[in-house]
């Protein structure tokens, strides 16, 4: 029929004719009379849509004109500002599709509606320098970074007088200049530039409005315990003091820098089955190892000192409560992209000994990570900042009164710090939430490995004992001479590492050997000949094989005598020199203090605890009297003493893995 022409225009897509498709409206918003209207109207289009119907019929059945139907076809078949089909909302009595263009630039008429649109459309680089000063931020200005509309509205004017208006002329001619107008077109531009514009509010809003609420959600429903875990670290919101003693020999009380907490939890189950306290100012890929191991290796819990301070009763850690995830791991790991967590040791050990898939996401993007922020969120409120010595969560936050005054006066320090976080932690793993039926983490995850058979992947119990999160592979020449009566030994950070068989096996002598350095403690050194053969563990000389210390101890020692910073005679133990000048420097420096408090922290911790490495050497070291190894037959005298062989194949996969 003449009157489907207008359906068929190359400019309509043939999806947008399916009424089915088309936004509806609730009619209950509307009066009995535009409801009456309305629905006249929908009838009308209905019918007109249909083939069997004539401009006359539909005219005489709705009421609705021949000029006004073609009309309204028109206006349902149009976009809004979004580029959405109006549909039937285009029906709605009194609905504008369009606003108000005006014609007339003059302002001597008392309405003046539209006047500033159309003073930008005849000035288009005024509009443009409107744009520019709204929603530049930072670069490009000196000053005025974020610039405010009042601002806005001078360089307006100003660029108006250099036009060569006069006060006859807008907008110089309305009783504010101009001024409502121009707030009124900025918050519109804002709305229509959401992107751009949300700079004006800070980096963090920027980020939100770019990679929120919008598309799907990328995050899959996750229900497998330890299918994916999140890993991130979060400076806490608390000043500590560390006691030492100066120059002068005085004990003194004194803040540190504030410190990181490094934590995994699962997507899952949201339970933090691992974490990780870093004293220093900025966390190392040794801290994100660290938190790795305490998330797979089982632990005993922190002793607690503090009185009134307690565990849950069932335990608050998953090893404690589920036997059956003792040594689990985890499939896919999700961290940010810090430098200490794309370190070649961190990512060697995720995939070589843990054999997860992971998942750095992009930069600058935390909501790639929710779980693990949240959580920071909540242990925040829930416990740090309920100290007098928190910092709260922003500078003008009422909470933060004086922390470092009140640190000193109660005197925080690492060791009650470690205690409160782990009741913490411990308390959250038992809390039920929302998110899980009111559930607890630990509950959710019972239910899942140990009655719905959703186990992890384990360790393998082989593995266990020789599993090694520090161990890093290094090759090294084996140095001496028979002339000059120096017997064979291997140079490592400076420092000389032999035994008594490396001492004795003479044919070594410019040969290359492997190590596998445990950089946590550096004393001791594993040895193995080029074909896979066990040398055992080699012994660091002098004092540096006395005091535990670890790879960053001996890097740091070496470079203060280098830039002749730190002096000792050969009779010092160089790690108590190294104690002894972060005591002198602690004084005026409090990153130094960050540095001793770490210092102190693994010190106590070594002599607290037997070493492993110190068992596996009395295990596999030769006795006194071993013979000299015939360089022809090494591998058959290296498996005389009793050590055990290594599989070849298996050592030379692992020094792949690593750049050496």
């Amino acid at each position: 029929m003449a009157h489907r022409k207008i359906l068929e225009g190359k400019s309509i897509d043939p999806s947008d004719l399916d009424l089915s498709t088309w936004p509806g409206v609730l009619l209950d918003t509307l009066t009995a009379k535009d409801r009456e209207t309305f629905l006249s109207r929908k009838r009308a289009i209905e019918m007109y849509m249909s083939p069997h119907f004539t401009l006359d019929q539909i005219t005489r059945e709705t009421g609705v004109s021949r000029n006004r139907l073609i009309d309204f076809v028109k206006r349902c078949l149009s976009e809004d500002s979004n580029g959405v089909l109006w549909g039937y909302r285009a029906l709605i009595p009194q609905k504008k599709l369009k606003s108000y263009t005006r014609t007339n630039l003059s302002s001597k008429s008392e309405k003046l509606t539209g006047i500033f649109n159309h003073f930008l459309s005849k000035h288009p680089h005024i509009k443009e320098l409107i744009h520019d000063q709204y929603l530049t931020t930072k670069q490009g200005r000196a000053t005025d970074p974020v610039k405010k509309p009042k601002h806005i509205h001078v360089t307006f004017l100003n660029a108006c007088r250099s036009l060569g208006l006069s006060m006859k002329d807008y907008p110089f001619s309305t009783r504010d200049l101009g001024r409502r107008s121009l707030y009124r077109y900025l918050k519109k531009l804002e709305q229509n530039l959401p992107n751009q514009a949300a700079n004006r509010y800070g980096d963090e809003a920027a980020r939100h409005i770019r990679h929120t609420g919008i598309g799907h959600k990328n995050a899959d429903h996750i229900l497998k315990p330890f299918q994916r875990v999140e890993f991130d670290g979060h400076q806490i919101d608390l000043i500590l003091t560390i006691k030492f003693r100066n120059q002068f020999g005085d004990e003194c009380v004194d803040v540190l820098e504030r410190i990181w907490l490094l934590v995994i939890i699962d997507v899952a189950t949201r339970v933090v089955i691992g974490y990780h306290i870093c004293l220093q100012s900025q966390y190392s890929a040794s801290d994100v190892l660290a938190c790795i191991r305490n998330a797979i290796v089982p632990t005993s819990p922190k002793k607690l000192t503090i009185p009134g301070l307690n565990y849950p009763t069932k335990g608050g850690f998953h090893f404690e409560a589920i036997p059956q995830t003792q040594w689990a791991l985890w499939s896919e790991f999700c961290y940010d992209n810090g430098k200490a967590n794309l370190a070649k040791i961190v990512t060697n050990r995720l995939a070589n000994v843990v054999g997860c898939a992971m998942n750095p996401g992009p930069v600058n993007m935390p909501e790639r990570r929710p779980f693990v922020e949240r959580f920071f969120g909540l242990l925040e409120e829930n416990g740090y900042h309920r100290f007098v010595n928190t910092t709260g969560s922003h500078p003008t936050d009422p909470r933060r009164t004086h922390p470092e005054k009140m640190a000193i006066k109660y005197e925080m320090d690492v060791e009650e710090l470690e205690q409160i976080t782990a009741v913490l932690i411990a308390n959250y793993n038992h809390e039920p939430h929302s998110s899980l039926g009111y559930l607890s983490p630990l509950e959710v995850m019972e239910q899942r490995v140990v009655h719905r058979g959703m186990e992890p992947r384990w360790l393998p119990e082989e593995l266990r004992k020789e599993v090694e999160f520090f161990g890093v592979p290094a090759i090294r020449t084996v140095r001496g001479n028979i002339k000059q009566g120096k017997r064979p030994y291997i140079t490592f950070e400076g420092v000389e590492y032999r035994n008594e068989l490396l001492s004795n096996t003479f044919d070594l002598i410019g040969e290359e050997i492997y190590l596998l350095v445990n950089t946590n403690d550096i004393r001791y050194l594993k040895a193995f000949l080029k074909d896979g053969g066990e040398l055992g563990y080699i012994t660091a000389t002098g004092r540096w094989g006395i005091t535990p210390h670890t790879l960053q101890m001996r890097k740091q020692i070496n470079a203060l005598q280098r830039n002749k910073l730190l002096h000792y005679a050969n009779n010092v133990d160089p790690i108590e020199a190294l104690n002894k000048y972060y005591e002198e420097k602690a004084t005026n420096n409090k990153k130094v203090r960050n540095s001793l408090a770490t210092h102190q922290r693994y010190i106590k911790q070594m002599e607290s605890q037997v070493p492993e490495q110190k068992k596996d050497m009395s295990e596999t070291k030769p006795s006194e009297h071993a013979k000299p190894i015939n360089h022809d037959r090494q591998s058959k005298q290296s498996n005389k003493g009793g050590s055990q062989a290594s599989d070849l194949s298996k050592l030379r996969e692992k020094f792949k893995t690593i750049n050496l």
